[in-house]
């Protein structure tokens, strides 16, 4: 879930995992205790008049990393009127600590509107 604050800012909770040789398992790094979401996410975000943009997020500080926080960049395009946002990563500092054998794929994620904070 991701919360734009329409000045270029956003939180976001998601939960991430890694497959490594067919097993799948969640990304280390701080979750919420019930959920098991990934709960301290953020980062910036532009949108073009036409409704492409960007998107960085800034996952939380790993103890284990190098730098300690890693940071994903994605291209955008909002879509249904501003009820529908696809994204596809473009690069991620630093690289993955997990071999991911992802050769040949893309790396995307599709939302929906689903209500706004009151």
């Amino acid at each position: 879930m991701t919360h734009f604050d329409g000045r270029e800012n956003f939180t976001q909770t998601d939960y991430v995992l890694n497959t490594l040789n067919g097993a799948t398992t969640p990304t280390p790094g701080p979750i919420d205790p019930q959920t098991g979401f990934q709960n301290h996410e953020s980062g910036t975000y532009h949108v073009n008049s036409d409704c492409t943009g960007n998107l960085e997020i800034h996952f939380a500080p790993h103890l284990f990393l190098e730098p300690p926080e890693a940071v994903l960049k994605l291209f955008l395009v909002i879509g249904s009127q501003g009820n529908a946002l696809r994204m596809v990563v473009i690069s991620v500092v630093p690289p993955s600590v997990i071999p991911n054998d992802i050769t040949g794929s893309t790396l995307h994620s599709e939302g929906s509107k689903v209500g706004e904070l009151q």
